[in-house]
């Protein structure tokens, strides 16, 4: 979907009933400018809510020469676009079953930028990526960051608690359609197959 910042900016202020602005790179524009101060901090947090299909990356990771000084036998270093651990050699990141037995599922921790394991190198990750190219987003998200940029500047712009109330309603439904539309492109995700596993699904 080719949509520039300039216009998730504005279907943000429409939602606000603002007027639009021309270029959100306009210093001399409030409105632009407090969008703009705000962009990248909400940009990361929404992206890293969710396993984003537009956002997700692979990659193959190898070892750093200094391993971990203890816990684990390798480091790699996480890409420098990098918001979120999907998966680590086909197992999900996603699914935290480490309550019910954690020496099956600690296998690997982010810890500093570094993915930790005792996988030997290469590793293969999927992550979800910091994707800045507005033209890459999914339709669906882009109404969502708009709603999410309305409603954490509600109060700025408009200076009103019971719009702020409606913009957060509207920002909610709106992920709610997300998610939905994300799924349906996602293949059904599958438990490790383990023994432990095995015996409680038999």
């Amino acid at each position: 979907m080719a949509t520039s910042k300039t216009e998730i900016a504005n279907l943000a202020l429409l939602k606000l009933g603002k007027n639009p602005i021309t270029n959100i790179e306009d210093t001399r524009d409030h409105h632009a400018s407090i969008i703009r101060q705000s962009w990248d901090i909400l940009l990361d947090s929404e992206m890293r809510n969710h396993a984003w299909l537009f956002a997700i990356k692979r990659v193959a990771l190898p070892a750093l020469a200094e391993p971990p000084a203890f816990g684990y036998s390798y480091a790699y270093q996480l890409p420098p676009d990098y918001l979120r651990l999907i998966s680590i050699n086909g197992e999900s990141a996603l699914l935290d079953l480490s309550t019910y037995n954690p020496e099956a599922y600690s296998r690997w921790q982010v810890e500093g930028g570094l993915v930790l394991t005792n996988y030997a190198s290469p590793i293969n990750a999927r992550y979800v990526a910091r994707i800045e190219n507005t033209h890459l987003w999914d339709a669906s998200f882009v109404d969502l960051f708009a709603c999410r940029i309305a409603a954490e500047l509600t109060q700025k712009v408009n200076g009103s608690a019971s719009d702020r109330q409606l913009a957060w309603q509207e920002y909610a439904e709106s992920r709610a359609a997300a998610y939905k539309n994300n799924a349906i492109e996602t293949d059904t995700q599958t438990f490790p197959d383990t023994s432990w596993i095995g015996t409680r699904v038999m």
